[in-house]
């Protein structure tokens, strides 16, 4: 269901607290929506993100923003794609998880390792990595399952 007052079309699922003029008419948000370089889908998935992050559910911003990066690439939007999942990462960080709690085991670490890789963030991934590495220290998985889950992602 669309929004009649700002068009977001997630209205319906987030809490109506949150889509206050201040919120829904402030210039960050209409920039979302005016953006003429991304997809309308892509649109609405950020415009959707940065009211999540009005209300401090930055897991929630982190994973429409990531959908807003896969619209992106299924458009062939490089740029914009980057741009998607540097908010995307920047989410992350801002949770109060982030990096042990976000990062507490292969799997989500190797996630957000690709999230980095793909924004072009090499030395932050180079550092996440590090920390994966002290992480799976006496653990049955080898440094090299690591690598190899990242290439196949």
């Amino acid at each position: 269901k669309v929004c009649h007052s700002c068009g977001c079309r997630f209205a319906k699922i987030y809490p109506k607290e949150l889509f206050r003029d201040e919120i829904i008419k402030s210039p960050e948000y209409l920039k979302i929506l005016d953006d003429a370089k991304k997809p309308s889908l892509a649109k609405d998935f950020l415009a959707y993100a940065f009211i999540c992050t009005m209300g401090k559910d930055f897991k929630e911003a982190y994973e429409f923003q990531l959908y807003a990066a896969w619209v992106c690439d299924d458009h062939n939007l490089e740029p914009e794609a980057i741009e998607c999942r540097k908010q995307a990462c920047l989410s992350i960080k801002k949770s109060q998880s982030y990096p042990h709690g976000f990062v507490n085991n292969e799997t989500s670490g190797v996630v957000l390792v690709d999230i980095l890789r793909r924004a072009k963030e090499f030395n932050e991934c180079q550092d996440l990595i590090k920390h994966l590495e002290k992480i799976i220290q006496g653990s049955k998985i080898e440094n090299e399952d690591i690598i190899e889950s990242i290439i196949d992602i």
